[in-house]
């Protein structure tokens, strides 16, 4: 692939600016994307914008944007009344003169990447690939990465056509436009990686979502209110937050060469670019959900174990995607408390947070928080309540002030 140079210097100076109302959004898979695209649909409705949308045929189903191939003609619903398209935000593989054809002149082009591991550990959970590669149930993830070329290639060979164009395993760099066949070539990467860098106004950082949606506010002129979201597509599996060895992972790195070189690197110019934004931005970024976490138990004390708290940490801010800095943990055990009657080793939890609480998320978070309960404490999810307190940013104080504007 020939790689072109620079095709425009995106101005971010936001002195005096305009709202950005055209744009791209790559949707990567399984990297936090629905939520973000659930934000983005929300700002275009909110502000009357037009949007692309997916025309299902044979060759273009649900909310593909001809994904896993390349977008062709009569795969978008066409312009109404010639009115410009305004959003791209459905999956679709990333290829700029493509999609140039149809959007606007200036339009702004995003993404968003997960941290690889955790991102592999989600892949197998969604798309359920122990059944799929045939994996064997015990240890399925590291069975897989002592042999990955074996897995996927008998798996190619079993389906009916072997043209797939995508690896389950690397479909960040896949979703970015990158060739499948050049996953391993660091050479062919590290320029890919240059022309990305240089095509998209920002790349969000799952894990660092607060901070990716305050400087996409900053680089768009947008207002606070444009990117207050909800976590989407949150789910609980054991897989999630089980302990991997420092061999495993290495392995993964070997494997997915092209995402690990994409991450480190979007990552590192994340935080370029808001060390350049000036000591006010970790104040706008504050706005965002300071979590804390209390755990009444009538366990003694003794029968807490040792990892309970910073595990129960690293919980809380999975769950929110939220940054560990800022989750507050309080266990209290030997208290008096009976469930049902009686008083077998019980526990009453209460979560609150400035948003990321809701309908849909408490479900997810509830089913997260029961299976660490009992993993850890063993006390089974019908001997606790877990309250959920949804604040108001004023109700809510830190550093001799509140988080309200």
């Amino acid at each position: 692939m020939k790689l072109e140079k620079k095709r425009e210097t995106i101005n971010v100076h936001r002195k005096s600016c305009s709202k950005k109302t055209d744009l791209v959004f790559v949707k990567v898979h399984k990297a936090g994307g629905t939520t973000v695209y659930r934000l983005l649909m929300t700002f275009g409705l909110r502000h009357h914008l037009n949007f692309v949308i997916p025309h299902w045929t044979r060759k273009n189903r649900g909310h593909n944007l001809g994904w896993p191939r390349p977008l062709e003609d009569g795969q978008y619903l066409p312009r109404i009344h010639g009115e410009p398209f305004n959003i791209l935000t459905n999956h679709v593989v990333y290829n700029r003169e493509t999609l140039q054809n149809f959007m606007p002149d200036g339009t702004v082009y995003l993404s968003i990447l997960r941290e690889p591991f955790s991102h592999l550990k989600s892949v197998m959970n969604f798309y359920n690939l122990p059944k799929l590669y045939k994996l064997p149930k015990k240890d399925p993830m590291k069975a897989f990465l002592a042999q990955p070329d074996f897995y996927e290639g008998r798996w190619r060979r079993t389906r009916k056509t072997n043209n797939q164009p995508f690896s389950y395993t690397n479909l960040m760099s896949f979703d970015l436009g990158m060739d499948p066949s050049s996953q391993l070539d660091t050479e062919y990467i590290r320029r890919y990686i240059e022309q990305l860098d240089m095509d998209f106004l920002l790349v969000l950082i799952l894990e660092y979502l607060d901070e990716s949606l305050v400087l996409l506010k900053r680089y768009m002129c947008w207002d606070i209110s444009d990117i207050i979201y909800t976590a989407m597509n949150l789910m609980s599996y054991s897989q999630k937050i089980a302990d991997t060895s420092d061999e495993i992972r290495e392995k993964h790195r070997a494997w997915s060469v092209a995402d690990y070189m994409l991450y480190d690197h979007f990552n590192r110019t994340l935080w370029k670019k808001i060390s350049r934004e000036g000591e006010n931005f970790g104040a706008e970024e504050n706005k965002a959900t300071m979590p804390s976490f209390v755990l009444k138990t009538n366990l003694a004390r003794s029968a807490i174990p040792k990892d309970f708290l910073t595990e129960t940490s690293k919980l809380v801010a999975d769950i929110l995607g939220k940054p560990e800095g800022y989750v507050c943990v309080c266990v209290e055990p030997d208290v008096l408390m009976t469930y049902g009657g009686s008083d077998a080793p019980c526990c009453l939890i209460h979560l609150m947070s400035i948003g990321k609480l809701g309908l849909e998320e408490n479900k997810g978070h509830t089913a997260a928080i029961c299976e660490h309960v009992k993993k850890h404490l063993n006390i089974p999810g019908d001997r606790l309540y877990v309250n959920f307190h949804d604040a108001a940013r004023q109700d809510v104080g830190r550093d001799g002030t509140t988080f309200a504007k």
